[in-house]
């Protein structure tokens, strides 16, 4: 067959915003998450649906899936202080995972950490499988690149490196 004809996709998206938002990055990485999350909304189209899930030691759903931009960006502004020190990233993302993965059409997950996982029960290993066989598109911003390149086990570089490499 020969392609003939290229156009845009204009079919809505669902998009659910997973952001890292504990007590140990409370004032700088969260700042940031908040910042760049209601950026990222602000382009999103007009039938677009989109969802606010935050975590720490378990995901918190924060805004449902709407269409209202406007209600998730409230939501962003108006978030507490985290009760929380820890980072259950790998479970967390398994857990919106599987919301998303009911909805029929266009979805996507935009994830805003630092990459740190305290503690999950879930591991690297079982997420890469399981980012294999979604149909969910994964976008990753990372908000500690700098601040943890080279501090640590450099784990937010390397689930990236990994992801990037294995996916």
């Amino acid at each position: 067959h020969i392609v003939t004809n290229f156009s845009p996709v204009t079919e809505p998206i669902t998009i659910a915003v997973l952001m890292e938002y504990n007590s140990s990055s409370y004032n700088y990485f969260s700042a940031k998450a908040v910042d760049w999350g209601s950026l990222f909304i602000n382009h999103l189209e007009p039938l677009d649906y989109v969802a606010l899930v935050t975590y720490d030691l378990k995901p918190t759903v924060r805004s449902d899936f709407t269409r209202n931009k406007a209600e998730v960006r409230d939501t962003l502004y108006t978030l507490g202080y985290p009760d929380f020190r820890e980072a259950n990233l790998f479970d967390s993302l398994l857990d919106t995972l599987d919301r998303l993965e009911r909805i029929k059409g266009r979805k996507a997950m935009l994830i805003l950490s630092t990459g740190a996982n305290t503690f999950s029960s879930y591991t690297l290993n079982n997420v890469l499988d399981r980012l294999r066989r979604t149909d969910v598109t994964i976008f990753c911003v990372g908000l500690a690149e700098a601040e943890y390149l080279n501090y640590g086990d450099g784990f937010g570089y390397k689930l990236s490196a990994a992801a990037g490499a294995d996916l």
